[in-house]
C-alpha cells in the first residue's frame, strides 16, 4: 500500500475518494454494461491507476478476488425469474444479469483498490477525516487494515508449519486440516491485534493517525470530479 513514487498528477486524496465513490454509485446504478461500455470503463480505470501511480497489479488482483464471492449471488440470481418456465429458461434469459453482477462487483472492488493502493494509510485516513467521515468508521477501517496484515501473517505461519510437519498432505485431507486450523488462526490473529492495540495505546495513540502530507484542493481535483460526474451521467442515462 505504501507508494514512494510521485504521481503524474498530484490529486487531492479527497478528490480521489469522491471520484471513486461517484464511479461506484454510477456503475452499480447503471443498466448492465455492454461490451463497449465494459472495455471503456476498464480503460478509464486503468488510466486512472497509471495517473495515481498505484500498484496496478495488486489493484487488479483485488478486483478479481471479489469474483468468487459475487459469483454465488450471480449464479443464483436467475432463479428469481423461474415464473413456472423452468430452470433452463431462467438461465437462458438470465445470463445478462449474471454478467452484470460479476462486472459491477469487479469494478467496485477495482476502484476501491486503485484508490487505496495509490497512497499510504495515514494519508488515506487524513482524507476521510477531511471529508467528515464519522470517527467510528475511520477507527474500524484503521484496525481492519491492520488486522488484515496480522491475519495474513498468521496464515503464512500456519502454512509454513504444515509444510514442515506434513509436507505430503494433499487433497481433501489438506482442506480438512485447514478447516480445523482456521479458527485457531483467526483467534491468534485477533490476540495479536489486541497486543498491537495495547502497544499503540502505551506509545500515545489517541485514536487518529497523523499524516505529514498536505491536503489542498486544486484545479486538477475539480477537473477530476467534473470528468467523473460526466462519465457517471453517461453510464446511468444511456
Amino acid at each position: 500500500m505504501e507508494n514512494s513514487r510521485e504521481p503524474i498528477i498530484a490529486f487531492d486524496i479527497r478528490a480521489q475518494l469522491l471520484a471513486g465513490l461517484i464511479l461506484i454509485i454510477a456503475i452499480v446504478a447503471s443498466k448492465p454494461l455492454s461490451l463497449v461500455e465494459f472495455l471503456v470503463t476498464l480503460a478509464l480505470l486503468c488510466a486512472l491507476g497509471l495517473i495515481y501511480e498505484t500498484n496496478f497489479a495488486r489493484a487488479f488482483k483485488t478486483g478479481l478476488l471479489v469474483i468468487p464471492f459475487a459469483g454465488f449471488i450471480a449464479l443464483t440470481s436467475p432463479l428469481a425469474r423461474l415464473d413456472g418456465h423452468g430452470i433452463a429458461y431462467a438461465y437462458q434469459t438470465g445470463w445478462p444479469l449474471i454478467i452484470a453482477i460479476l462486472s459491477k462487483a469487479f469494478f467496485s472492488a477495482f476502484i476501491v483498490s486503485i484508490v487505496v493502493n495509490s497512497t499510504d494509510i495515514t494519508h488515506l485516513i487524513a482524507g476521510l477525516n477531511a471529508l467528515k467521515m464519522p470517527a467510528i468508521f475511520i477507527t474500524l477501517f484503521t484496525f481492519l487494515y491492520r488486522f488484515n496484515f496480522l491475519f495474513r501473517e498468521q496464515l503464512a505461519q500456519m502454512q509454513r508449519a504444515l509444510k514442515s510437519r506434513a509436507p505430503h498432505l494433499r487433497g481433501i485431507k489438506l482442506l480438512i486440516t485447514y478447516g480445523k486450523l482456521g479458527g485457531n488462526t483467526f483467534v491468534r490473529a485477533y490476540e495479536r491485534g489486541e497486543e498491537v492495540y495495547n502497544a499503540m495505546i502505551s506509545r500515545g495513540y489517541n485514536g487518529s493517525l497523523t499524516s505529514s502530507r498536505i491536503i489542498a484542493w486544486k484545479a486538477p481535483d475539480t477537473l477530476l470530479i467534473l470528468f467523473t460526474c460526466l462519465y457517471a451521467l453517461a453510464l446511468t442515462l444511456y
